[in-house]
């Protein structure tokens, strides 16, 4: 028995390790929650239930009472690495951004944001964090950036015109000096056409001017990151991609 369960626990922090969950960023808002109030009594029950609720297209919202929650996880992974992820940043949130009534925390694939607000069909660009994890920065950097947008308007474009499923692209450029440039932009499906390629346009502004070789831009309604490395599952994103749309629920209803 107990090594059955030392190889679930070696299983589970394998998985969690491989999405940053360990190693997320996060942001929390200034107002805080009274203790003991109903929104928290809502809130630790809503968090907990997110992960065995998300579905293939890993996106999912749901309110309970005053509290409300969107989760997103890239659309290149596995729902099984997609709720082990989700399940972590929902117990990581709490002890990060105790007592308040708004946050958001990025892993490195996936997202969590809470709010007394109603959050879904609204595009949010702040708060937003760059990050980078290179201090090397491209060879050419005037050409760089050429090939960098147009690869990015590319992307955007695609990932914009997506389903009510799964708002991502990825794809390969060729930069200077013989370089790759692999990159994949995401926004959460609930948005408009419109405020998809708004929200990307406006994280592609926050890439550094310095054009390091690898960047992660993550606001709460779309992310940018492009690397010199292919570290997405192309097969992934297109049977993401091919999966019927999960239908938006009326907004009285405040659950997908």
């Amino acid at each position: 028995m107990a090594v059955f369960i030392f190889l679930i626990l070696t299983t589970l922090f394998a998985l969690v390790s491989s999405q940053g969950a360990y190693d997320p960023v996060y942001n929390c808002y200034p107002d805080y929650n009274p203790s003991n109030s109903q929104y928290t009594t809502s809130l630790n029950t809503l968090l907990p239930s997110l992960s065995s609720n998300i579905g293939d297209d890993g996106f999912y919202s749901a309110s309970e009472g005053p509290a409300n929650a969107i989760v997103l996880c890239r659309g290149d992974i596995q729902l099984d690495e997609c709720r082990v992820c989700v399940s972590m940043v929902a117990q990581r949130i709490v002890q990060d951004c105790p007592d308040r009534m708004r946050a958001i925390i990025w892993a490195l694939n996936c997202t969590l944001r809470y709010s007394d607000e109603r959050m879904l069909g609204a595009m949010a660009t702040t708060p937003n964090i760059n990050s980078t994890y290179s201090n090397l920065n491209v060879t050419s950097p005037d050409r760089f950036k050429g090939a960098l947008e147009t690869l990015m308007n590319d992307l955007r474009s695609v990932a914009a015109k997506g389903s009510s499923g799964l708002k991502a692209a990825a794809d390969i450029g060729s930069g200077p000096d013989g370089q790759t440039i692999y990159a994949m932009l995401q926004c959460t499906p609930d948005l408009s056409n419109e405020g998809c390629d708004s929200c990307l346009s406006q994280a592609a502004e926050l890439i550094p001017t310095w054009y390091p070789i690898g960047a992660r831009i993550y606001m709460p309604s779309c992310t940018i990151r492009y690397e010199n490395f292919s570290f997405y599952n192309i097969t992934r994103l297109q049977e993401s991609r091919d999966q019927p749309p999960t239908v938006l629920p009326p907004p009285s209803s405040g659950s997908r």
